[in-house]
């Protein structure tokens, strides 16, 4: 795994993901976060990255056409409902799709929730493909 796309619907989970994957990578994995409808990022979600010093605001997510799907191996939706992608994409080596927590607006829990949901996600896919 040397180049990995995570996909969201607004860029915030994308986002988040990338940059744990840069943390817990020691940035050895070149990674790219994108969207497929408007940019849009949560304020809840940029608190709870902060709380663990993981700054958001600044990750340049880009709408998937931006990119090339041949210039990723490993190809992450994130999302709590079913996204569909071009065959492209989803025929990387690794491709998956993460269901995470639906996040309430009223509860800054729930962004932890999802934080550390996208956290242990990282972690695992860095434990898998180690070996």
């Amino acid at each position: 795994m040397k180049n990995v796309m995570f996909v969201c619907q607004e860029s915030t989970y994308s986002k988040m993901a990338e940059a744990w994957m840069h943390k817990l990578s020691d940035k050895q994995i070149h990674v790219s976060s994108s969207y497929l409808g408007m940019s849009q990022i949560n304020a809840h979600c940029v608190s709870v990255m902060d709380e663990v010093d993981l700054d958001i605001r600044n990750i340049d997510g880009q709408p998937l056409n931006n990119f090339n799907p041949k210039s990723f191996d490993t190809v992450i939706v994130l999302s709590n409902n079913k996204v569909e992608l071009d065959d492209e994409w989803m025929l990387r080596r690794t491709f998956d799709e993460w269901s995470l927590p639906q996040a309430d607006d009223e509860s800054l829990d729930s962004f932890r929730q999802v934080r550390d949901a996208i956290r242990d996600r990282v972690e695992l896919l860095l434990m898998l493909h180690a070996c």
